[in-house]
């Protein structure tokens, strides 16, 4: 008797494991046919209780378990396995065919919202759901069952292997028996009477290709669509994230730096800082069992972004929150903060002049970190800082006066062809009536002449050539010119704008101020 073995896993060395608090699951949605019966063809058809520690449920449980500290924002290094499943569930192996090599499949049961998990993947986004909503909303899980959605647009989503190998083990299949008699006997030639066939012939259709649909030709390139989701979210457990990579910010300075003057007015709070990466983080806390019913243990689950932020005008990197910046247009250092570190300067020059300093001293003047503790008490912290957070000033200073586009595309279409108009000397009409009147006339006449193309204005830096490349660009070559006939015209579009310390992408909602 052949065995089919279902593979090999087993539990890494020193895993941290991860137990779920909360559950949707219930015994009573476990199968019942577990009696191994045997019928009269050798055939079984029963489910099989699967132990935490047999090598489906581990290589399950590795899987999930890795995909959920995903999910929640751990940190790399540790093996996260599941410690067990969630209360009320359990692995079966359903056994099928002949019972010598029956056909194995893996199933996890227990949820009281659906029938069975086929795969690990399946089961990833549910699990998620199960850690990471303590009112188990059913309209917050991010499974198949619960969305409606492919299972393999799931896994692409999250990341998943999309591999389906040793979900299943397929017994092999019947050979079929029996050969074709080649000997048959023949009739007798002496017994045969020859039969007159008709004719018959038919005409098929050659069946018509389907036409493929056009696929999209312009794509939205990933930091876009991260952003603009990311920044209208917005629930008890998802924060949304208010600053974007790259982007210039105030840094809070967790022991602010006071003046030599002693001017409270004249601290330094605020540094400048570009920031460089953004993270989720995720924490969770018991409820306290008072403000609940006291049947389960609930977790109250928070997540917020920390941003990783370079320091203008130093070496140093620091991680803050939302709640430790400030966009950069939202705030500007106060008259005596910029007085009194222009007379520090001052003072400093006037010791130490520039002219005399070497290629080394010069450079420390540049590593102060604003953030060191050990810093805090020392008398001349504010000296040590008015060279870094000068240079840090009018480093993101000369940024905010730059912008640029990105992420360009061709965008084509079709221009009809010129509109034209009667070429009139009377005076402007002056109410609707003459307007009406005098549209009626215009078109009573024959006599027309092209509407002369359009005045364009730029930058005062920019040249007559310069302005007609970039009104080229923008308008398309096309349009330089009138034509009788239509005209197809390509823009170079973008999806993206650098407006000096901002980010902003297309389809956002901007305030525009009045040049005036």
């Amino acid at each position: 008797m052949s065995v089919r073995r279902l593979g090999k896993h087993t539990l890494p060395e020193n895993p941290t494991w991860l137990e779920f608090t909360t559950t949707d699951g219930d015994k009573a949605q476990w199968p019942r046919n577990t009696t191994k019966v045997v019928d009269g063809d050798g055939q079984v058809n029963y489910m099989r209780p699967v132990t935490i520690d047999e090598d489906p449920a581990v290589h399950w449980r590795i899987v999930v378990g890795a995909a959920l500290a995903k999910a929640l924002g751990k940190p790399d290094g540790p093996t996260y396995v599941l410690k067990t499943w969630p209360k009320g569930y359990a692995m079966y192996d359903h056994n099928k065919g002949k019972q010598s090599n029956p056909r194995h499949d893996m199933y996890l049961y227990g949820s009281i919202h659906i029938g069975k998990f086929r795969s690990a993947n399946e089961f990833v986004p549910h699990a998620t759901w199960l850690l990471t909503d303590p009112t188990l909303t059913r309209s917050n899980c991010a499974c198949k069952y619960c969305t409606k959605m492919p299972q393999k647009v799931i896994s692409q989503s999250l990341g998943l292997s999309t591999h389906t190998g040793g979900k299943s083990s397929p017994a092999p299949s019947a050979i079929r028996s029996g050969k074709r008699d080649r000997n048959a006997q023949k009739p007798s030639p002496r017994n045969t009477t020859p039969v007159k066939k008709k004719p018959y012939t038919a005409v098929r259709r050659m069946l018509r290709t389907p036409k493929r649909l056009p696929g999209p030709k312009q794509f939205v390139v990933p930091e876009r669509a991260n952003d603009v989701q990311q920044s209208v979210r917005k629930s008890d457990v998802f924060a949304p994230r208010f600053f974007r990579s790259e982007e210039l910010v105030w840094c809070s300075i967790q022991h602010p730096i006071p003046s030599t003057s002693g001017l409270p007015k004249a601290t330094i709070k605020l540094w400048p800082g570009i920031i460089e990466e953004t993270s989720l983080k995720t924490s969770s806390s018991v409820i306290d069992p008072s403000l609940t019913n006291g049947e389960t243990q609930e977790l109250a689950v928070q997540q917020w972004t920390v941003y990783k932020t370079k320091l203008l005008g130093s070496n140093q990197r620091i991680s803050i929150t939302d709640k430790e910046a400030l966009p950069y247009l939202a705030y500007a250092p106060p008259e005596e903060v910029l007085q009194g570190v222009r007379d520090e300067l001052h003072h400093l020059v006037t010791e130490f002049p520039v002219e005399e300093m070497g290629q080394d001293q010069l450079g420390r003047l540049y590593e102060f970190d604003p953030t060191n503790e050990a810093l805090v008490n020392d008398p001349s912290r504010y000296r040590k800082a008015v060279f870094s957070y000068t240079l840090g000033i009018q480093i993101a200073s000369h940024i905010a006066q730059y912008w640029t586009p990105t992420d360009e595309w061709d965008y084509k279409f079709t221009i009809p062809p010129t509109i034209v108009q009667q070429t009139s000397t009377s005076q402007q009409p002056q109410s609707l009536h003459d307007m009406i009147s005098a549209t009626m006339a215009s078109n009573a006449q024959n006599k027309t002449t092209p509407v002369p193309p359009p005045r364009f204005t730029g930058d005062s830096g920019l040249s007559p050539d310069e302005l007609r490349s970039v009104r080229s660009d923008l308008l398309g070559a096309s349009v330089m010119g009138m034509s009788s006939i239509p005209r197809t015209v390509t823009q170079t579009r973008y999806q993206g704008l650098w407006w000096g310390a901002e980010r902003i992408w297309q389809d956002e909602l901007v305030r525009l101020e009045d040049g005036s």
